[in-house]
């Protein structure tokens, strides 16, 4: 898929949706790619699974992958995708970014190294039950929350800041 600036592939509001072994080459946008709205009046399970997809972002600032439970719970597997951004460039914007409350399991996802440039690998702004385990984008920082009960993470490469 070759988004157009301003429009996401992926824009979900409810539900369960499944994206596997896609390629997603990224040309101009604005907009993450993958996006999951938790919605308030949401009809159970809200879940996102992203597994084994290749994101060829470029320069391009935005999130491969969002979830946003700030109106009700999002749940999100993100496993062995390969987000490729470029080297030696400032991001404000993460790979993987999950704000309010998110569940699930952020697995063995990869990118290139970081170079000389900034940004989060992935980025979590509540502790809720999420695992982050066996992640590597070298150079990159792994934002979570400064005190952590629900939340685990390990084995991951960059270290959570």
């Amino acid at each position: 898929m070759n988004p157009a600036n301003a429009f996401k592939c992926i824009d979900q509001t409810d539900g369960i949706v499944m994206v596997a072994n896609s390629k997603f080459i990224v040309t101009t946008a604005n907009q993450p790619l993958l996006l999951l709205t938790a919605s308030a009046g949401g009809s159970g399970l809200q879940l996102l699974t992203a597994i084994g997809n290749t994101f060829v972002m470029a320069a391009n600032d935005v999130s491969a992958i969002e979830v946003d439970g700030s109106s009700n719970t999002g749940w999100l597997q993100a496993i062995g995708n390969v987000i490729n951004r470029n080297t030696n460039t400032a991001y404000s914007n993460d790979h993987i970014e999950l704000s309010g409350n998110v569940r699930g399991a952020i697995l063995g996802n990869m990118g290139n190294d970081i170079g000389t440039g900034s940004g989060n690998f992935i980025s979590v702004d509540t502790d809720d039950h999420m695992s982050i385990v066996g992640n590597l984008g070298v150079g990159y920082a792994i934002d979570i929350p400064g005190a952590i009960s629900d939340l685990v993470h390990s084995s991951n490469n960059p270290t959570a800041a």
